[in-house]
């Protein structure tokens, strides 16, 4: 093998090393996910009327809530945030499609968002949706409920 096959060789193998760094690498989160949980936990908590709850206690699917008079308004676990979406539908969806992996726009409303580690999440977005699915659950809270019609008795 002569001197210009082993420098080509050499390049080779390290751009093949690059290319394996490169796949594998994924970026860090701007913080960890604790700190987002935690961000996101303490924002909800601080909101009027908001009360902390558990969902689905004992189960895969267990989730810390909060809520305005027992309606859940956030579904927070170590894994996915789950909120209620108005004006935002259109965003939450095309993040689903730019990022199905972290981003899933459901019926109704409901987005989930998965705390990937080599998602970039960003606490500010992810707070103003805490915000709004609020609204939305303080809005239909402060509905009035429709009296009851008394039924007429036989006689």
């Amino acid at each position: 093998m002569g001197r210009a096959d082993v420098g080509s060789l050499n390049v080779l193998i390290s751009s093949a090393a690059a290319v394996q760094s490169a796949v594998t690498y994924y970026p860090p989160m701007a913080e960890s996910r604790a700190d987002l949980i935690a961000k996101l936990a303490a924002h909800a908590s601080k909101l009027a009327g908001a009360e902390e709850g558990v969902s689905c206690k004992g189960t895969a699917a267990e989730s810390r809530t909060y809520q305005l008079k027992k309606r859940a308004f956030v579904f927070l676990r170590p894994v996915a945030m789950m909120v209620k979406l108005g004006e935002s539908i259109p965003a939450s969806v095309e993040l689903a499609k730019e990022d199905p992996k972290t981003y899933q726009a459901g019926a109704s409303g409901w987005t989930t968002i998965k705390f990937q580690t080599d998602a970039k999440l960003s606490a500010k977005l992810l707070s103003s949706w805490i915000d709004e699915s609020h609204a939305l659950f303080t809005e239909a809270v402060n509905q009035p409920t429709p009296a009851k019609k008394k039924s007429a008795k036989k006689q």
